[in-house]
């Protein structure tokens, strides 16, 4: 927890914290904010290159083609690609037609004033698919073009119109859509949920099932969305058929996450009927081996037991001891009490309550793992202060958010969000079990309001996440977690 300035110094020395390490613990932060802004000004500069050079490329690719091409074909880069991907050359007639539409966009598309002229741009993107929909797809807009102005436009406000671009593309181009569906798909998932059109999901989902490995990135982040949201029949029509593939690729680095999935979702008919007799149980765990993640041995029934008992309000949930030491079974029977609480308590679907107490998991898991005496607790007047079990701290939380949550582009929102979300609800389950004073959780509560309110400000303005939860109230009423099946 974060200390009042009159408390004693957690270091022992017996001075008031505010007299003995609150300048150094102030300077830390200082310093962890200026690295932060660093870190962001350095992944904006390679976004900038990274741009630069791919407009490069186009610039090279769409050189004139040299003297004694043939008629019935073009010879650029652009041709290589068509014929990569089995499309039929373009007649020389057909090729200009595709040169005189980027020699008229493509100095506004690299200007200065690309964003102010999305409208433009959008337009000139809706003619040429109106007058010539059979050369759309050799604008090859897929490769950058869609993505940034897509980009531009949800920033001027036009995000309707931009979705209405993708569903077209989707419908009228399917060559074109197969090239960037894990992003366009990804985007209108994004806006169901927003949205709260349930009925529009399904829409999103046949071509990450039918190529599951293409935009693998954007698969799992689809598999997040719709577990966080509690989407579960969905989750089931997406995973049954591709999680195993996932799996046992060699081009996917950890990817039993469907495996994983399915097992949930294979325990949640139980889990909703409450019925843990023998009988019922034995059915779930036949279910649950059948979807071939865990071998079917008795360790695995027993844990499966376990997390059974902890999910239902049963003698065992009730007795849970919060207040001992992490290990392996404590965390697993804590998350499954919670995903049991927030089921009963927030009226939240299994699946939404598993993916919640999965981060909190994480949560524990990597403060235990990179916070400095986390487990053995800390020396204190020749005692030993007890280990922060839960680790409800807003330093702890913001490293973790900056780091645990962070990709390659920035931070991960469709990681973190659930996070702040999950913190704050787990100070609730807390407080009920008289682990937490209200005093306590309201502080803490306190903290991850501000965290999200940070990293907001450190992520673009069009993140799809805050799409769907711009304020912290909306994220913690959990409103878009009860879509109707």
């Amino acid at each position: 927890m974060v200390m009042e300035r009159n408390e004693p110094c957690a270091c022992g020395s017996g001075k008031k914290y505010k007299k003995c390490c609150l300048a150094k613990d102030e300077a830390a932060a200082a310093m962890r904010r200026l690295e932060e802004q660093r870190r962001v000004e350095a992944e904006a500069e390679a976004a900038r290159r990274m741009r630069e050079e791919e407009r490069a490329v186009w610039e090279k690719a769409r050189r004139p083609a040299p003297s004694g091409t043939p008629d019935d074909e073009f010879t650029s880069d652009s041709a290589a690609k068509a014929r990569e991907l089995g499309w039929p050359p373009l007649t020389v007639e057909s090729e200009k037609l595709v040169d005189a539409w980027w020699e008229e966009v493509h100095p506004v598309y690299v200007g200065k004033d690309g964003l102010k002229q999305s409208g433009w741009l959008l337009e000139r993107t809706v003619a040429f698919l109106d007058e010539h929909p059979q050369l759309f797809r050799y604008l090859f807009l897929h490769e950058e073009f869609l993505l940034e102005v897509g980009a531009w436009l949800d920033r001027a406000g036009r995000r309707t119109d931009h979705h209405e671009l993708l569903l077209r593309l989707r419908g009228e181009q399917p060559e074109v859509h197969s090239q960037g569906f894990g992003f366009w798909d990804f985007n209108l998932l994004v806006e169901s949920l927003r949205s709260g059109q349930r009925e529009d999901i399904q829409a999103c989902l046949p071509r990450f099932r039918e190529e599951p490995i293409k935009f693998i990135d954007q698969f799992a982040e689809v598999v997040d969305l719709l577990a966080w949201h509690g989407c579960e029949a969905e989750l089931r029509w997406l995973l049954e058929p591709t999680a195993a593939i996932i799996e046992d690729s060699p081009d996917v680095l950890n990817g039993g996450f469907g495996m994983r999935w399915l097992t949930h979702l294979a325990m949640f008919p139980l889990l909703e009927s409450g019925d843990d007799t023998p009988e019922a149980f034995g059915g779930m765990c036949q279910q649950v081996m059948a979807v071939g993640c865990l071998e079917d041995n008795h360790r695995n029934r027993e844990w499966l037991r376990r997390a059974v008992l902890m999910a239902l309000p049963t003698e065992a949930e009730s007795g849970l001891d919060l207040k001992q030491p992490h290990s392996v079974q404590f965390d697993g029977d804590v998350a499954w009490s919670f995903a049991g609480w927030l089921r009963r308590t927030k009226g939240l679907r299994w699946a939404s309550a598993r993916f919640l107490a999965g981060i909190m998991l994480d949560y524990w898991h990597w403060t235990e793992n990179k916070q400095k005496g986390l487990k053995r607790g800390r020396k204190k007047g020749g005692k030993t202060k007890a280990a922060a079990t839960f680790s409800l701290d807003a330093g702890r939380l913001g490293d973790f958010l900056d780091n645990y949550c962070r990709g390659f582009f920035g931070i991960r929102t469709l990681t973190a969000l659930p996070a702040i979300q999950s913190y704050h609800y787990f100070t609730e389950y807390l407080v009920e079990r008289g682990h937490l004073s209200d005093e306590q959780a309201s502080q803490v509560r306190t903290e991850a309001t501000v965290h999200f309110i940070r990293v907001r400000n450190l992520v673009d303005v069009n993140d799809p996440i805050y799409q769907i939860y711009p304020t912290y109230e909306e994220l913690i009423t959990g409103a878009r977690l009860h879509l109707e099946s």
